[in-house]
């Protein structure tokens, strides 16, 4: 009987889970999502799949965010193969939700073996099945669930609570059948490297039953050495494929490149940012896509001091938990989620100083430390109303995270809610900044995205994308001689970086200076040669000197491997010249499937209509481009050109 409501409960979990997400699964690719995924050609065959694990390039186009993660690359790969050779969020974010879902099993199974071996006479399923929907629903985790590259993290963390699942029981651990979860972990993202002091932890704690005051016993460190031995096997393999990685796959110069920031002020600057991370794990209402912590010198101020007492406390609480056997699952998941912060939030120093997808996998730890607090609450309170308003509490935390990831979902709806919403949030980050003026660029408000692009350069003067963004944004004003300055700038700062590379030879292409686009691609093509824009506009360029036939042919061709909006468009333009007008419009008509705001599909729709002289279909063509663009010239003048032909 007992089962069959846990049965019924964690079903309704899951459906109620699902709808919750359902407002995600068109969520677009963002942010690193564009150099990991959008732009790498390494993902479009899989016949690539055996340099996944041989060639750091494959995981990017940018250089210097390379990580030596195949499994992610493998599963874009696959998931772009199952999208039918086209990028379809849809089908990223229904195999990584899938994933949560069995990451959430795994988390389940985990905490009730956990729970019995501390109380093995009571029923902890439901305990285990509240405490696990407590972290599947927390709307934290919808950071990392809507951006699709931290599938990193996601995917890493179901390979973690698998390989802790498999050592709990005794056939798989004497088979080490515990150390193939944790292999294709450490494929994925690093940190699953700190599941060798984790599962020692676990050991110690669970398996050998120790407590602190044995360990100032003999027979306690009888226990540390048998759990130094029972994770050896851990060790081995983590230590193994870690020193493969810096040694064979990281590329030397940027070892050498030098550190993102000082390791000190990198670590003191932490401590806010994990008091910053605690909160949002209390009341999740500063999440951002890009939080705006910055790393400062100073080590007396009164957030960092404040900070570091906050920490220091929970490490207190957590000492004082493993003094007491009933209180361990306290203390090991206060632990788990520093031991697993720890290569994001200690002395290892990033170029991006804080990020809410990094507590996807240390949030597990709160979680398992919260729901087993409050059940000893529930054990201890007398009467069965204090015992319903705990159950009724817990009930009511959990509704407010779904409805708060319901609401994050809708943020990462669009690249506008969420720029929007990260720059409100952080308005002296230079990033968002950027990335906001990106948007407004786009729909045409060049006038109001100036001063966002103008704020990032300010905050971030050497950083390339706030140059090149510029420059881009003064090109379209008609300033070209400002925009080349800005252009010098993103070349100057961004030597490793393809992107300037890329938009400067696009401007020098439109400009008609054609022979200096194509020497620029080809720096580009150097320090990135899978850059699937770049070998495109260097494909178009040749195409320029060619044959009609050749030019028909080879676009068609490129559309076939890559069909972009962009690709779609420059085939109908092809085709206009070519007098193929119904086949000019059809193109433009798939552009705009894959991005519903082109105004250059609609444009193009329009310039055919004309050229067919149905005005009456080419009249709401150009009047749709202005809607997106209401500067755009070429539109104005098919519209007035359509407008005339009807009056006439």
């Amino acid at each position: 009987m007992e089962r069959n409501k846990l049965i019924l409960l964690a079903g309704f979990l899951v459906i109620a889970l699902t709808a919750i997400y359902l407002n995600h699964f068109d969520n677009g690719f963002y942010f690193d999502d564009i150099h990991t995924i959008v732009n790498n050609e390494y993902i479009r065959s899989l016949d690539n799949i055996p340099e996944y694990f041989t060639n750091i390039e494959t995981f990017g186009t940018m250089p210097n965010n390379r990580g030596y993660r195949p499994m992610v690359t493998l599963l874009n790969a696959i998931d772009y193969r199952l999208g039918g050779n086209e990028l379809k969020p849809k089908v990223f974010h229904t195999s990584i939700y899938i994933a949560y879902l069995i990451q959430g099993l795994l988390l389940f199974l985990f905490l009730l073996n956990l729970f019995k071996k501390v109380l093995p006479e009571e029923k902890l399923g439901i305990v285990a099945l509240l405490t696990t929907a407590f972290y599947m629903f927390h709307t934290a985790n919808a950071e990392t669930v809507n951006y699709i590259i931290s599938r990193s993290d996601q995917f890493s963390t179901m390979c973690f609570l698998a390989t802790l699942v498999l050592y709990q029981y005794r056939v798989s651990r004497k088979l080490l059948l515990y150390v193939v979860p944790l292999l294709v972990g450490l494929f994925t993202k690093e940190v699953t490297f700190m599941l060798v002091p984790v599962l020692g932890l676990y050991h110690l704690l669970f398996e050998e039953e120790a407590t602190l005051n044995e360990l100032k016993q003999s027979v306690g460190w009888k226990k540390i050495g048998r759990s130094i031995l029972a994770v050896l096997p851990a060790f081995a393999v983590g230590f193994g494929l870690t020193a493969f990685n810096l040694i064979y796959m990281t590329d030397p110069a940027r070892l050498a490149g030098g550190l993102a920031h000082p390791r000190l002020d990198y670590f003191t600057s932490q401590f806010v940012v994990v008091v910053h991370y605690i909160a949002n794990f209390i009341l999740p209402i500063d999440l951002s896509v890009d939080p705006a912590h910055k790393v400062t010198p100073e080590i007396f101020t009164s957030a960092k001091v404040f900070s570091l007492m906050v920490i220091l406390s929970l490490h207190a609480i957590a000492i004082y938990c493993l003094t007491k056997k009933k209180l361990a699952p306290i203390g090991f998941g206060i632990l788990w989620f520093f031991i697993t912060l720890a290569p994001t939030s200690t002395i290892n120093p990033l170029y991006q100083v804080s990020n809410d997808h990094r507590t996807f996998l240390p949030y597990i730890g709160l979680c398992l430390a919260v729901g087993w607090s409050i059940y000893l609450l529930y054990l201890k309170v007398g009467g069965k109303l204090a015992k319903r308003a705990i159950l009724a509490t817990s009930a009511l935390v959990i509704a407010g995270h779904a409805y708060g990831t319901y609401q994050r979902n809708e943020v990462w709806g669009s690249d506008d809610t969420l720029w929007f919403d990260a720059v409100q949030k952080g308005p002296s980050n230079g990033r968002a900044q950027m990335n906001y003026g990106l948007v407004l660029m786009r729909d045409g408000k060049y006038n109001e995205a100036e001063p966002y692009f103008q704020k990032a350069v300010e905050i971030l003067p050497y950083w390339p994308y706030s140059n090149v963004n510029l420059a881009i944004l003064k090109e379209a004003q008609g300033d070209v001689e400002t925009a080349d300055k800005y252009f010098n700038l993103a070349l100057r700062y961004g030597r490793d970086n393809p992107e300037p590379y890329y938009y400067y030879a696009r401007s020098l292409t439109k400009r008609g200076k054609l022979e200096d686009a194509m020497n620029w691609l080809d720096k580009g093509h150097e320090v990135s040669p899978k850059h699937l824009k770049i070998n495109e506009l260097r494909e178009q360029l040749k195409l320029k000197v060619a044959s009609p036939e050749e030019k028909l042919a080879a676009q068609l061709l490129l559309v076939a491997k890559s069909p972009t909006a962009d690709n779609y468009i420059n085939l109908s333009l092809i085709q206009y010249q070519q007098k193929d007008f119904e086949g000019c419009i059809a193109s433009c008509r798939k552009a705009l499937e894959l991005n519903p705001k082109s105004e250059i599909a609609y444009n193009n729709i329009c310039s055919a209509y004309n050229a067919m002289k149905q005005w009456d279909k080419a009249i709401p063509a150009c009047e749709n481009a202005l809607r997106i663009a209401p500067n755009f010239e070429r539109a104005k003048n098919n519209l007035n050109w359509a407008k005339g032909q009807v009056s006439r």
